[in-house]
């Protein structure tokens, strides 16, 4: 089978070279996903193919970390293509087969650099340098304590057999949840916890989550602890007493290294602008272990607790429980007990007066 981008019905074929990640492990349920022809589409642990009517040639390129099984059904899905020459890549005007060229990555051809615009291969992350062995299937689990308890479920991959799969989950898993989401990834030399965003608010969206500096933020960034928490644990259970590598990242502002997991990946500046406008970074990768400490902080000074945003895992509607007993003095000219002792009117209204709300 052959998926290619946008609609090819009632468009004139066209006979310019195009470029397909092979998708499945099994000769009976590969197939052919077309991607961008460029450079940044390639992925190391993976098979392409380049379908070159004008050339009549097919390549196929290897990744350095494709695996045999990989390379086979990458020559099964081209010798399949040879056989039926189907009519929407235009192979059907060909009596005889085209020239079949394989590469792998590293050793390319001239031609090849020309068909896909560039010899530089800093737009995708490559593994030629990476010693470490990718013969596995990453994991994916999707947190949220929506049911009540903090749960993370596994997504199961859709490409289950007895060989790996090197890039089974697509973009649309992360970013088709509802918002904010938080997803843990199994990378085996790795885990990566991705964070959502905030959708911009609008007036049919009443949910509990909608709400940015209430509820809502209490229950996310409780949810983020959990996670954060919860992919400690994972790595303790299943690397034992291995220095724990693991990467923190924001939907929208995502690195090259995280992108290059999944097959394909579009770029979502929307998203971006909404986290950028929240203070995170572009292309940031953060450690679970240091940003799990900052989050568990049980106090601030003064100085940060009137600034905004606030820091991150500061109940917004609780700023004052955050400050020390001196500063909780200073500013409100009562100690903590006396303050619990107020009625809640009243408490409010201090707060407000102190810019602690």
């Amino acid at each position: 089978m052959i998926i290619n981008k946008g609609k090819r019905d009632g468009t004139e074929k066209s006979d310019k070279p195009s470029l397909y990640i092979l998708r499945g492990e099994k000769v009976n349920e590969i197939y052919l996903m077309e991607v961008p022809l460029a450079m940044s589409s390639l992925r190391s642990r993976s098979s392409f193919v380049i379908i070159d009517v004008e050339g009549e040639q097919v390549i196929i390129w290897n990744g350095i970390k494709s695996t045999d099984q990989k390379r086979l059904v990458a020559k099964r899905a081209v010798e399949n293509l040879m056989k039926n020459k189907p009519s929407e890549l235009n192979l059907d005007q060909f009596d005889e087969d085209l020239d079949i060229i394989e590469l792998t990555e590293g050793s390319e051809s001239e031609d090849f650099f020309s068909i896909i615009g560039t010899e530089d291969r800093n737009s995708y992350y490559s593994l030629q340098n990476n010693e470490e062995s990718f013969d596995h299937t990453m994991r994916l689990f999707r947190m949220s304590s929506i049911t009540g308890d903090f749960v993370a479920s596994e997504v199961l991959c859709p490409h289950r057999s007895e060989h790996s799969s090197p890039y089974p989950f697509v973009q649309s898993e992360l970013y088709s949840s509802s918002q904010p989401a938080l997803f843990l990834i199994d990378n085996h030399h790795e885990l990566w916890l991705w964070q959502g965003y905030w959708p911009e608010k609008d007036d049919d969206n009443d949910s509990d989550l909608s709400d940015q500096t209430g509820s809502g933020a209490v229950r996310w960034q409780a949810e983020r602890k959990a996670a954060m928490q919860t992919a400690i644990d994972y790595w303790k259970q299943t690397n034992g007493d291995k220095p724990m590598v693991g990467h923190l990242v924001w939907a929208g502002l995502e690195p090259l290294q995280f992108k290059n997991m999944f097959p394909a990946w579009e770029d979502r500046p929307d998203v971006m602008e909404l986290n950028k406008k929240e203070g995170k970074n572009e292309g940031e990768i953060l450690s679970i272990e240091k940003e799990l400490a900052l989050l568990s902080r049980t106090t601030y000074p003064l100085t940060e607790l009137l600034q905004r945003p606030l820091p991150e895992g500061v109940d917004p509607t609780n700023i004052e429980k955050y400050l020390s007993a001196e500063d909780f003095q200073e500013l409100l000219a009562m100690t903590k007990e006396e303050f619990e002792k107020l009625p809640s009117w009243k408490k409010t209204a201090l707060k407000k007066e102190k810019g602690l709300f």
